[in-house]
């Protein structure tokens, strides 16, 4: 089975990668919004990459890789989508402030020589945060791990 496609998120201006949530399809569900995504390849299964973005405490759904064999993708808060190389359609700059009330664990620094698997978990990441939220609102942000010890 492939690497999946890692989800970005956006954290005091750095690239993390999302890891999980208490609930996934609370804090972003395509099906919300009209869409009806399926695996464009095997390296994305769930048919869609989300890009979360932290700002101001205020936790936004930023950007969106999907793939519809139906063809349909309406307009996501404003944004329209147009397609990338990989054949998914991308919306950008969405802007959407997401509700979720939850933990969300992000990574950052993939350790050489972890061995890739279908899905990666924390372990890989010298650095992992768990961040909660209540109604969008970051509320507490837990070191789960730090390899160097540093911020």
């Amino acid at each position: 089975m492939s690497v999946q496609m890692t989800d970005p998120f956006i954290f005091e201006i750095d690239e993390w990668v999302f890891l999980g949530a208490d609930d996934p399809y609370a804090l972003f569900d395509p099906k919300a919004y009209g869409l009806n995504p399926v695996a464009p390849h095997t390296a994305c299964w769930k048919g869609f990459i989300v890009q979360f973005f932290l700002n101001r405490k205020k936790l936004y759904l930023d950007k969106l890789w999907v793939y519809c064999e139906d063809g349909s993708y309406p307009p996501i808060n404003g944004a329209a989508p147009h397609p990338d190389q990989e054949g998914m359609m991308v919306y950008e700059h969405i802007g959407l402030p997401l509700p979720y009330s939850g933990v969300v664990a992000i990574g950052k620094n993939f350790i050489p020589g972890h061995r890739y698997r279908s899905f990666l978990g924390p372990e890989p990441y010298d650095r992992v945060l768990k961040l909660t939220f209540q109604d969008g609102l970051l509320t507490g942000i837990e070191k789960e791990s730090e390899a160097d010890g540093e911020d």
